[in-house]
């Protein structure tokens, strides 16, 4: 996980104020003397640096990272906004064809 990523999933055990207060925290569990995390750095591709926890263990430095599921609440509103998007046109369609025929009116 990114250090943002901590910080947003800690909020229920602690509420972090800012970015670098979450970094703080990582590093100083990776400096313990028997260490509870460990930065696994930047991998090609992604922006930010990660880290694991070592309670279960070190993690294999080969093993590809987990990927986001699929269907996440930013996929529900990206669908909500197009359906919004798709009746929106429907109904300027149907503005356009009203003022089209109110028009004809007086031609």
């Amino acid at each position: 996980q990114t250090a943002g990523e901590v910080r947003g999933r800690a909020g229920r055990m602690h509420e972090f104020p800012s970015l670098e207060a979450a970094e703080d925290a990582i590093a100083r569990l990776t400096e313990r003397p028997e260490p509870l995390a460990a930065a696994l750095g930047r991998r090609p591709g992604q922006k930010e640096g990660r880290y694991a926890h070592l309670l279960s263990g070190a993690p294999d430095p080969d093993e590809p990272l987990a990927l986001p599921a699929a269907g996440g609440p930013h996929e529900e509103r990206i669908a909500r906004l197009e359906a919004l998007v798709e009746a929106l046109q429907a109904r300027a369609d149907h503005l356009e064809s009203a003022l089209a025929a109110f028009r004809r009116q007086f031609e």
